[in-house]
């Protein structure tokens, strides 16, 4: 090797150091994923053309395809939906919005999907998991998944752009997958890259896909869910649900080792706030990655020029990490149950115009139940997108209605759980059973 080339090779190992904060260089063959590898996704995505990528309007299905078309450059297969010819990236769905434009409104999104073969032949057959929600807070006017005005007040910004929730983390995914193929890292399990629609109104995009999987979900083996990485440069990212699985650890561990951060669980329950939860409700081993923070989160002054590049590019470093561990660990992960039952229920609160619509007395409150895991007790029960629970073991749910009510109710049952549900004008009374399938 020339001196020239030794130099240059030097300066790239001294960046990756210096960057990582611990003189840990990244192992032979594998170049540093950069800030402006990630930057110009995140510019791109939190850009006023997208309008916020609200679920079900235009601007998200505008980020969907500049996904698609990055998947598409990088070499990844399509694992979506079939078409004429062949399967697509998208996976479409339906889905009913938190506080939608006018009651009863049903609006599509779409998940993109990209397939990554593993290198050995057995464990090829075991698929992980890198997954990010696409969509944002949208304009304002949209369904409202929950939309902040701006701290100051002010009502200027009618677009919520959404950089660090959560095209932050949807940057990190698209790098991570091109950097696996331009290094041609080996990976011995198959790995799917998903980026999902609507998980700003109940988790609908990650729902789908495990209603509806691309490849049978036997043959998933862990999750690793990606959400607001962008902002706190200074701060450790954490990990939470880490309950799922005891090989987190151990994972994490390794991960540490090999990029010289100190990430460490902080959440070992599993609670159904991201897109890991659905993976975790099939029992499938799933983890959530990211910043804790409420810096301009859901509000418009969540732009792309406050999001920490450099950090950002070193987490997309760690998210790397532990992914390939994933895929390259001899033992294959085993879901942990946790205590409790899970209904597999994702309501949302109904708006105000809902609660009108409905005929119910003043003060009211109700629970639109937007998504149900497939299995699990609120599925078994009966429960559907669309129907709205109006009483709660007889008693009327208030009208700021806690989303998390039934599970509560559940939580210190012994035995079923009554609700009353409102279903095409309807009322019906329908007994949730707590209880954990046994999958396996």
């Amino acid at each position: 090797m020339g001196h020239a080339r030794v130099v240059a090779a030097a300066a790239v190992l001294l960046a990756a150091c210096v960057r990582q904060g611990s003189g840990v260089p990244l192992p032979a063959g594998r170049s540093p994923i950069s800030a402006g590898d990630v930057r110009r996704h995140v510019q791109e995505l939190a850009g006023d053309a997208y309008e916020g990528r609200g679920a079900g309007y235009a601007g998200e299905d505008r980020a969907a395809a500049y996904i698609e078309a990055r998947f598409r450059t990088i070499g990844l297969r399509p694992a979506g939906d079939p078409s004429s010819s062949g399967r697509s990236y998208r996976q479409e769905f339906q889905f009913h919005p938190h506080a939608p434009e006018l009651p009863g409104q049903v609006l599509a999104s779409r998940n993109v999907v990209g397939f990554l073969e593993g290198d050995d032949r057995t464990l090829r057959q075991e698929i992980v998991v890198l997954g990010a929600h696409h969509d944002g807070q949208g304009l304002a006017g949209q369904a409202d998944a929950d939309r902040y005005p701006a701290a100051d007040g002010s009502t200027d910004d009618t677009i919520w752009n959404s950089a660090d929730d959560n095209a932050s983390s949807v940057a990190v995914l698209i790098e991570v997958a091109r950097s696996i193929l331009r290094d041609r890292v080996p990976h011995h399990r198959s790995i799917v890259f998903v980026t999902f629609g609507a998980e700003e109104h109940a988790l609908n995009g990650s729902v789908h896909y495990v209603t509806d999987p691309p490849y049978p979900l036997e043959r998933h083996v862990a999750m690793v869910n990606l959400e607001k990485l962008g902002r706190v440069p200074a701060q450790e990212i954490v990990a939470a649900a880490t309950g799922s699985c005891a090989c987190w650890d151990d994972i994490l561990a390794k991960a540490n080792a090999g990029t010289g951060r100190k990430v460490r669980p902080a959440i070992a329950e599993i609670v159904s706030d991201t897109d890991h939860y659905p993976f975790d409700a099939e029992r499938i081993p799933a983890i959530v990655l990211g910043a804790v923070h409420e810096e301009d989160t859901h509000r418009p002054t969540d732009s792309s020029d406050k999001i920490g590049y450099e950090a950002l590019a070193a987490r997309a470093d760690y998210v790397r990490a532990v992914t390939l561990e994933l895929l390259n660990r001899r033992d294959t992960p085993r879901f942990t149950a946790p205590p409790g039952p899970d209904l597999g229920l994702i309501p949302v609160v109904a708006s105000d115009s809902e609660i009108r619509i409905l005929g119910l007395p003043e003060g009211s409150g109700a629970l639109k139940v937007s998504s149900v895991i497939p299995g699990l007790p609120a599925s078994r029960a009966g429960l559907s997108p669309g129907d709205f629970i109006v009483k709660l073991e007889g008693r009327t749910l208030e009208t700021a209605a806690d989303k998390d009510a039934v599970q509560k109710a559940a939580d210190g049952s012994s035995g079923p759980i009554e609700v009353s549900v409102l279903r095409q004008g309807r009322l019906e009374v329908v007994s949730i059973r707590p209880g954990r399938p046994d999958r396996g």
